[in-house]
Protein backbone atom coordinates (compact mmCIF):
# COMPACT_ATOMS: atom_id res chain seq x y z
CA UNK A 1 0.00 0.00 0.00
CA UNK A 2 1.48 3.64 -1.51
CA UNK A 3 1.64 6.52 1.09
CA UNK A 4 -1.41 8.25 -0.91
CA UNK A 5 -3.16 5.16 -0.84
CA UNK A 6 -2.61 5.29 3.23
CA UNK A 7 -3.46 8.24 3.57
CA UNK A 8 -6.68 8.28 2.04
CA UNK A 9 -7.45 5.12 3.65
CA UNK A 10 -7.08 7.02 7.04
CA UNK A 11 -9.02 10.00 6.03
CA UNK A 12 -11.49 8.17 5.54
CA UNK A 13 -11.74 5.84 8.41
CA UNK A 14 -11.44 9.07 10.65
CA UNK A 15 -14.56 11.11 8.25
CA UNK A 16 -16.18 7.64 9.49
CA UNK A 17 -15.86 7.81 12.93
CA UNK A 18 -16.71 11.06 13.41
CA UNK A 19 -19.99 10.79 10.78
CA UNK A 20 -20.77 7.26 13.86
CA UNK A 21 -20.64 9.45 16.54
CA UNK A 22 -22.33 12.53 15.35
CA UNK A 23 -24.79 10.41 14.43
CA UNK A 24 -25.18 8.90 17.67
CA UNK A 25 -24.78 11.99 19.55
CA UNK A 26 -28.16 13.37 17.50
CA UNK A 27 -30.00 10.14 18.07
CA UNK A 28 -29.18 10.32 21.94
CA UNK A 29 -30.56 13.58 22.33
CA UNK A 30 -33.48 13.31 20.36
CA UNK A 31 -34.27 10.26 22.04
CA UNK A 32 -33.94 12.02 25.38
CA UNK A 33 -35.72 15.10 24.47
CA UNK A 34 -38.34 13.59 23.23
CA UNK A 35 -39.10 10.55 25.22
CA UNK A 36 -39.13 8.20 22.14
CA UNK A 37 -36.77 5.62 22.77
CA UNK A 38 -38.08 2.56 21.28
CA UNK A 39 -36.21 -0.53 20.07
CA UNK A 40 -35.24 1.35 16.57
CA UNK A 41 -33.97 3.86 18.48
CA UNK A 42 -31.75 1.33 20.06
CA UNK A 43 -30.74 -0.46 17.65
CA UNK A 44 -30.09 2.50 15.89
CA UNK A 45 -28.02 3.71 18.67
CA UNK A 46 -25.80 0.87 18.71
CA UNK A 47 -24.81 0.58 15.23
CA UNK A 48 -23.73 4.19 15.35
CA UNK A 49 -21.75 3.61 18.18
CA UNK A 50 -20.34 -0.27 16.65
CA UNK A 51 -19.38 1.42 13.33
CA UNK A 52 -17.32 4.11 15.76
CA UNK A 53 -15.45 1.30 17.65
CA UNK A 54 -14.93 -0.52 14.50
CA UNK A 55 -13.33 2.63 12.83
CA UNK A 56 -11.25 3.33 15.87
CA UNK A 57 -10.06 -0.18 15.63
CA UNK A 58 -9.14 -0.22 12.08
CA UNK A 59 -7.76 2.81 11.86
CA UNK A 60 -5.20 1.43 14.60
CA UNK A 61 -3.94 -1.48 12.18
CA UNK A 62 -3.60 0.71 9.82
CA UNK A 63 -1.19 2.22 11.81
CA UNK A 64 1.47 -0.34 10.28
CA UNK A 65 0.40 -1.63 6.90
CA UNK A 66 3.00 0.99 5.37
CA UNK A 67 5.41 -1.19 7.21
CA UNK A 68 7.22 -4.58 6.41
CA UNK A 69 4.93 -5.74 8.96
CA UNK A 70 1.62 -4.80 7.09
CA UNK A 71 0.60 -8.60 7.21
CA UNK A 72 -0.65 -8.01 10.95
CA UNK A 73 -1.92 -5.19 10.07
CA UNK A 74 -4.94 -6.74 7.77
CA UNK A 75 -5.11 -9.40 9.74
CA UNK A 76 -6.56 -6.81 12.16
CA UNK A 77 -8.62 -5.18 9.38
CA UNK A 78 -10.40 -8.21 8.24
CA UNK A 79 -11.10 -9.40 11.99
CA UNK A 80 -12.51 -5.66 12.75
CA UNK A 81 -14.73 -6.46 9.64
CA UNK A 82 -15.70 -10.03 11.06
CA UNK A 83 -16.46 -8.01 14.41
CA UNK A 84 -18.47 -5.55 13.23
CA UNK A 85 -20.70 -7.61 10.61
CA UNK A 86 -21.12 -10.20 14.11
CA UNK A 87 -22.04 -7.08 16.10
CA UNK A 88 -24.81 -6.01 13.30
CA UNK A 89 -26.80 -9.56 13.15
CA UNK A 90 -26.86 -9.78 17.12
CA UNK A 91 -28.48 -6.14 16.98
CA UNK A 92 -30.63 -6.27 14.14
CA UNK A 93 -31.80 -9.91 14.37
CA UNK A 94 -34.91 -10.91 16.22
CA UNK A 95 -33.93 -13.42 17.93
CA UNK A 96 -37.60 -14.55 19.83
CA UNK A 97 -36.80 -18.03 22.17
CA UNK A 98 -33.99 -18.79 19.85
CA UNK A 99 -31.44 -19.17 22.85
CA UNK A 100 -29.29 -21.54 20.89
CA UNK A 101 -28.07 -19.49 17.80
CA UNK A 102 -28.08 -16.35 19.74
CA UNK A 103 -25.26 -18.10 22.02
CA UNK A 104 -23.43 -18.65 19.25
CA UNK A 105 -23.61 -15.64 17.71
CA UNK A 106 -22.64 -13.89 21.40
CA UNK A 107 -19.24 -16.11 21.07
CA UNK A 108 -18.58 -15.44 18.01
CA UNK A 109 -18.84 -11.52 18.74
CA UNK A 110 -16.79 -11.75 21.87
CA UNK A 111 -13.75 -13.72 19.99
CA UNK A 112 -13.91 -11.41 17.22
CA UNK A 113 -14.44 -8.32 18.83
CA UNK A 114 -11.73 -9.25 21.39
CA UNK A 115 -9.24 -10.64 18.62
CA UNK A 116 -9.92 -7.37 16.74
CA UNK A 117 -9.07 -5.55 19.78
CA UNK A 118 -5.95 -7.28 20.89
CA UNK A 119 -5.09 -7.06 17.04
CA UNK A 120 -5.48 -3.11 17.47
CA UNK A 121 -3.12 -3.20 20.71
CA UNK A 122 -0.55 -4.98 19.19
CA UNK A 123 0.03 -2.91 16.08
CA UNK A 124 0.07 0.00 17.98
CA UNK A 125 2.90 -1.47 19.76
CA UNK A 126 4.31 -2.87 16.94
CA UNK A 127 5.37 0.80 15.93
CA UNK A 128 8.14 0.27 18.09
CA UNK A 129 9.36 -3.17 16.75
CA UNK A 130 12.59 -0.79 15.04
CA UNK A 131 13.98 0.24 18.32
CA UNK A 132 17.44 -1.31 18.83
CA UNK A 133 17.52 -0.63 22.57
CA UNK A 134 16.64 -4.57 24.31
CA UNK A 135 14.66 -3.80 26.85
CA UNK A 136 12.16 -2.33 24.89
CA UNK A 137 12.05 -5.83 22.24
CA UNK A 138 11.95 -7.80 25.32
CA UNK A 139 9.32 -5.94 26.34
CA UNK A 140 7.24 -6.06 23.48
CA UNK A 141 7.74 -9.25 23.55
CA UNK A 142 6.58 -10.31 26.75
CA UNK A 143 3.54 -8.09 26.24
CA UNK A 144 2.46 -9.98 22.63
CA UNK A 145 2.86 -13.56 24.69
CA UNK A 146 0.61 -11.94 27.52
CA UNK A 147 -1.93 -10.68 25.04
CA UNK A 148 -1.85 -14.04 23.50
CA UNK A 149 -2.36 -15.98 25.93
CA UNK A 150 -5.13 -14.41 27.21
CA UNK A 151 -7.10 -14.19 24.08
CA UNK A 152 -6.19 -18.18 24.18
CA UNK A 153 -7.86 -18.55 27.75
CA UNK A 154 -10.75 -16.57 26.65
CA UNK A 155 -11.03 -18.76 23.28
CA UNK A 156 -10.86 -21.72 25.36
CA UNK A 157 -13.15 -20.47 28.07
CA UNK A 158 -15.87 -19.69 25.43
CA UNK A 159 -15.57 -23.07 23.56
CA UNK A 160 -16.04 -25.43 26.23
CA UNK A 161 -18.75 -22.98 27.77
CA UNK A 162 -16.38 -22.53 30.66
CA UNK A 163 -15.69 -26.32 31.22
CA UNK A 164 -11.91 -26.34 30.75
CA UNK A 165 -12.08 -24.21 34.33
CA UNK A 166 -13.43 -27.09 36.27
CA UNK A 167 -11.24 -28.64 38.59
CA UNK A 168 -8.61 -25.22 38.86
CA UNK A 169 -10.77 -23.71 41.56
CA UNK A 170 -9.62 -20.59 41.44
CA UNK A 171 -6.56 -21.49 39.73
CA UNK A 172 -7.34 -20.50 36.08
CA UNK A 173 -9.10 -17.16 36.63
CA UNK A 174 -6.20 -16.07 38.75
CA UNK A 175 -3.84 -17.26 35.44
CA UNK A 176 -6.19 -15.17 33.23
CA UNK A 177 -5.48 -12.37 35.73
CA UNK A 178 -1.82 -12.47 36.06
CA UNK A 179 -1.52 -12.58 31.81
CA UNK A 180 -3.78 -9.14 31.82
CA UNK A 181 -2.16 -7.16 34.19
CA UNK A 182 1.48 -8.29 32.17
CA UNK A 183 -0.40 -7.07 29.07
CA UNK A 184 -1.62 -3.84 30.76
CA UNK A 185 2.04 -3.39 32.08
CA UNK A 186 3.84 -4.04 29.08
CA UNK A 187 0.93 -1.82 27.21
CA UNK A 188 1.95 1.08 29.06
CA UNK A 189 5.88 0.52 29.99
CA UNK A 190 7.04 -0.12 26.32
CA UNK A 191 5.71 3.34 25.11
CA UNK A 192 7.24 4.60 28.12
CA UNK A 193 10.36 3.23 27.48
CA UNK A 194 10.25 4.35 23.90
CA UNK A 195 10.11 7.89 25.06
CA UNK A 196 12.79 7.70 27.36
CA UNK A 197 15.39 5.65 25.25
CA UNK A 198 14.58 7.43 22.20
CA UNK A 199 17.86 9.56 22.52
CA UNK A 200 20.14 6.86 23.44
CA UNK A 201 19.82 4.58 20.57
CA UNK A 202 22.92 2.21 20.66
CA UNK A 203 25.12 2.90 17.38
CA UNK A 204 25.79 -0.45 15.71
CA UNK A 205 28.89 -2.36 15.94
CA UNK A 206 31.61 -1.80 13.60
CA UNK A 207 29.44 1.34 12.18
CA UNK A 208 30.61 3.51 10.13
CA UNK A 209 29.55 7.42 10.33
CA UNK A 210 28.49 8.64 6.35
CA UNK A 211 27.49 12.12 5.93
CA UNK A 212 25.02 12.40 2.82
CA UNK A 213 23.55 15.69 1.54
CA UNK A 214 19.88 15.33 0.34
CA UNK A 215 17.60 18.14 -1.03
CA UNK A 216 15.34 19.76 1.09
CA UNK A 217 11.87 17.80 0.14
CA UNK A 218 13.84 14.44 0.64
CA UNK A 219 15.07 16.03 4.38
CA UNK A 220 11.28 16.40 4.82
CA UNK A 221 9.97 13.21 4.36
CA UNK A 222 12.94 11.18 6.23
CA UNK A 223 11.64 13.21 9.11
CA UNK A 224 8.26 12.64 8.75
CA UNK A 225 8.95 8.86 8.09
CA UNK A 226 10.96 8.91 11.21
CA UNK A 227 8.44 10.74 13.72
CA UNK A 228 5.78 8.17 12.53
CA UNK A 229 8.87 5.44 13.52
CA UNK A 230 9.79 7.06 16.60
CA UNK A 231 13.43 7.04 15.53
CA UNK A 232 15.69 9.27 14.80
CA UNK A 233 16.45 10.30 11.00
CA UNK A 234 19.68 8.59 11.35
CA UNK A 235 18.70 5.28 12.66
CA UNK A 236 15.31 5.27 10.17
CA UNK A 237 17.51 5.53 7.62
CA UNK A 238 20.39 2.93 8.70
CA UNK A 239 17.84 0.39 8.80
CA UNK A 240 16.74 1.42 5.54
CA UNK A 241 20.47 0.51 4.32
CA UNK A 242 20.72 -2.61 6.14
CA UNK A 243 17.63 -4.29 4.82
Amino acid sequence: MNTSTLKGARRTTVIVIIAAFAASAIIGIYALLTGDMNETVGKVLGTTAIVGLASVSILCHLAIVGRAIRVIGFVGIVSSVVAFATAMVMIWTTWGDNWEAQNQWGKALLLSALLAGFLAQANLLLLLSTRRQPVIRYTLRATFVAIAAVYICVLLLSLTDGHIADGWNDGFGRMVGVFAILDALGTVLSPVLGLVLKSKEPAAVGSVKLTVTVSAEAAARLKTAAEKAHVSVETLVANILEK
